[in-house]
Formats: C-alpha cells, sequence, structure tokens
C-alpha cells in the first residue's frame, strides 16, 4: 500500500470518527430546544383555554385583543415552523456506516475466487491491496455522505433555535394584552358584584 493511499486512509477514518461524534453532539443538543417547545405549547394551550372573551365587548378592549391574538398567531407561526425544522433533523437522515466484519470478509473471499480463477500469482498481496483499497473508498464515501447530513442537521437546528427565540420574544409581547385583558374582566367581575349588592340594598 503506497503512501499517499495510508494518508488518505488515515484522514479518511479519522474524519469518519469524528462526524459520528459530531451527530451524536447534535443529537444531544436536541433536549433543551424540545423542552422549550413543550412548554411554549403548554403556554399556548393556556391561552386559548383562558381567553377573557367577556371583556372583548367593552370599550377600548378590541384593540388589546387583537395585539394579543396578533402577538400570538406570530408566536405560532415561528413555533410551527421550529417544530418542522426539529422534525427535519430528527427523520430522514440516514448516516453510512462502515461495512460490518462479516461483509468485509465475504468481500475478500470473493477477491480471492477471483484472483485463483485467473491463476493471479501473489494472490494474498492482490487481495490484500484490492481490500485496502476498498477500505479507504468506503471510508472516504461515507465520510462525505455524513458531513452533509451533518451540515445540514446543523443548519436545520440553527434555524430552529432562532425560530424558538422569535417565539419566546412574541411570547412575552402577547403575555402582556393578555394580562391587560385579564386585569380588566377582574375589575368588570368586581364592578358587576357591587352593583348587584347595591341592587339587593
Amino acid at each position: 500500500m503506497n503512501r499517499s493511499l495510508e494518508l488518505v486512509k488515515t484522514i479518511a477514518e479519522d474524519r469518519y470518527c469524528k462526524e459520528h461524534q459530531r451527530n451524536e453532539r447534535i443529537n444531544n443538543s436536541l433536549s433543551i430546544p424540545i423542552a422549550i417547545i413543550v412548554a411554549l405549547i403548554g403556554v399556548v394551550g393556556f391561552f386559548l383555554i383562558n381567553i377573557p372573551f367577556k371583556i372583548i365587548n367593552t370599550p377600548g378592549a378590541w384593540v388589546v385583543f387583537f395585539l394579543f391574538v396578533g402577538s400570538l398567531m406570530i408566536l405560532m407561526k415561528y413555533l410551527f415552523r421550529a417544530i418542522h425544522l426539529l422534525g427535519k433533523v430528527f427523520l430522514g437522515m440516514i448516516y453510512a456506516h462502515m461495512p460490518a466484519p462479516k461483509e468485509i470478509n465475504s468481500y475478500a473471499e470473493s477477491l480471492e475466487r477471483y484472483y485463483e480463477s485467473i491463476q493471479e500469482n501473489k494472490i494474498d498481496e492482490k487481495v490484500e491491496e484490492d481490500l485496502r483499497g476498498f477500505l479507504v473508498d468506503r471510508y472516504c464515501s461515507c465520510t462525505e455522505n455524513n458531513i452533509e447530513l451533518n451540515e445540514e442537521k446543523s443548519f436545520y437546528l440553527t434555524k430552529a433555535k432562532s425560530f424558538i427565540i422569535i417565539a419566546l420574544v412574541f411570547l412575552m409581547i402577547s403575555s402582556i394584552p393578555f394580562g391587560i385583558l385579564h386585569y380588566r374582566e377582574k375589575s368588570l367581575s368586581k364592578n358587576i358584584q357591587k352593583v348587584e349588592i347595591i341592587k339587593e340594598k
């Protein structure tokens, strides 16, 4: 095996291992975005269940209500986009792996039978040389495939994180009109109770 091929094998083998480690790091980094998304879904559900519809017909409440609905819709838009991108990170990414020892042994045996059939001299050397070349090619092709997938996963994950940040910003924005509406609803309820008490007297 010449030195250049040995060098290519060493580089490809090292990068192959690093790309699989990189994939593991990417997968491990998904826990925090997923936890935030779950929390956001819970908050959005809470908002939708507790929309104070009673206060909408009061003066000025429509403006606050539309601010709340608008910011909530934008929040949900970016939340769904983040979920979609994280789904791409999880699904459809098929990483390449080196062949199993059984497959390598089967290939070596087929090479040996081939060289025996053509009555080649130095069969062992030929088999070893071809097998090394085969492994170098597989290391290179697997590594190239995995580099491309990791770049794609990193891109999707980065975009998903940016959408989550935007969703968090609009969560804070939407919580302001939501709080105002609930405060006004409580004030209205207190006023109604006072009027009822006065009427009873």
